[in-house]
């Protein structure tokens, strides 16, 4: 080219020239140079390039390192303002709910521990994203890769972070653990998964077995699907169901048991499979306290005592049959005697016992208690059962009966044996 045309080319191509922004993606976008008012500034030193026509002069040049570059008499401006513009309307840098990095971790899939991969987010370095958007219009670059650069949030642990292969290795020994516990209809899953969230990194950055974790986790199913101080559903006598608060009655899990069996089998590497609430031997050794089933209405079985206050009478059911019944006398309605209204089971029960309180010491032929000091037994002191008869003769808060009738229900009742007192 003669020199005005090359002078004239550079100034087309400035013209010309844009910068492409690559987003994720896919994404692109575009700053032009007549946006920012680019212009090229050629120094009349660019006149001597006319002197290398010849090619004595080239070759003499060359040889002595003297080539003159071009580039060095080029520049080209902007108005930074302009681009400082363009920049803030970029649709990288407007984003309102750019998504957050993901950091790579490990999961459990398929029988086998994972590493998801981390990804960048979405939201840009303004300040890094301009200082690399001027450099590279300085150099007249045609592209800017924002992903190449590492321009967006990035993540705090990354795909190959060696700590996550270092967990990686010993969760990868958890594998041939499954372990199932069954609560009723319920089901909960001791998986690798699981065991694995059970290790914590020690003081000396050590991956270690934190055994209180299994604590925490036995107490969490204890917190789920304990029963014992639930209000409760019961069908009475003349089959309406009604709630009862006051439960002493239901399934009480033994913490220490359960974590002992669990580190057991997860030593191991077992896969069990356990019903805790089928009334087996070996389940019943979960629990602290347990009710004939398990469920809202199941949980008391067809076995059990029943108590009217307002009836001032009781029933005792054997396999879903009344066998025994009898009218009774209650606590005195005082708010200091009243027999307490709620669920239990018989404790113990004992023939020719001595009830002592703060003013009274009674003896009895037949005692079997469901709360404390409450129970039923004989009282031959009593000139009348049922009817208002508790209203001006009543106990302490225990149920009276007949001396007869105590007898016949002492050899019916049995220790766990649910009684409801409503």
């Amino acid at each position: 080219m003669s020199l005005k045309e090359a002078r004239d080319a550079l100034a087309q191509s400035c013209n010309n020239y844009q910068l492409t922004l690559i987003e994720k993606n896919g994404k692109t976008e575009i700053i032009k140079a007549t946006e920012i008012n680019m212009t090229v500034i050629i120094d009349d030193a660019f006149d001597d390039i006319l002197k290398f026509k010849s090619g004595y002069f080239r070759l003499f040049a060359v040889l002595k390192n003297q080539s003159p570059d071009p580039g060095d008499t080029i520049t080209y401006t902007y108005d930074k303002n302009l681009l400082n513009k363009r920049i803030s309307e970029l649709d990288c840098l407007t984003n309102t709910s750019p998504n957050e990095p993901v950091d790579a971790k490990l999961y459990y899939s398929d029988g086998e521990f994972k590493i998801q991969p981390s990804s960048t987010g979405d939201e840009v370095n303004a300040e890094l994203l301009k200082s690399k958007i001027e450099s590279a219009i300085d150099d007249q670059d045609l592209f800017l890769n924002l992903e190449d650069e590492n321009l967006y949030s990035q993540p705090e642990v990354l795909s190959d972070d060696p700590i996550l292969a270092s967990k990686k290795e010993v969760f990868d020994k958890l594998t041939g653990i499954d372990i199932t516990l069954r609560f009723g209809d319920a089901v909960e899953k001791i998986t690798p998964e699981i065991v694995a969230s059970w290790y914590v990194f020690d003081s000396s950055g050590q991956l270690r077995f934190d055994d209180s974790r299994i604590d925490d986790y036995v107490s969490e199913l204890a917190d789920k699907y304990n029963t014992i101080s639930l209000p409760k559903l019961f069908v009475t006598h003349y089959d309406e169901t009604i709630e009862i608060g006051n439960s002493y009655y239901g399934w009480q899990l033994d913490n220490e048991y359960a974590s002992q069996m669990i580190r057991s089998y997860i030593s191991e590497k077992k896969s069990i499979s356990l019903d805790l609430t089928d009334r087996s031997e070996e389940s019943d050794k979960w629990w602290l306290k347990v009710a004939a089933g398990y469920g809202d209405y199941n949980y008391y079985g067809k076995t059990y005592a029943e108590v009217s206050i307002n009836e001032q009478y009781m029933w005792m059911y054997m396999d879903g049959q009344i066998v025994f019944e009898s009218e009774v006398v209650t606590g005195t309605p005082d708010e200091e005697h009243d027999t307490p209204v709620g669920i239990y089971s018989i404790i113990y029960k004992e023939q020719n016992a001595t009830l002592r309180g703060e003013d009274y010491e009674t003896e009895v032929a037949y005692w079997m208690v469901f709360t404390y000091d409450i129970g039923f037994h004989d009282a031959d002191w009593q000139s009348s059962f049922g009817d208002d008869t508790y209203e001006y003769s009543g106990s302490h808060g225990c149920v009276n009966l007949p001396v007869d009738a105590a007898e016949e229900l002492y050899d019916l009742v049995y220790v766990g044996m649910p009684v409801f007192v409503y």
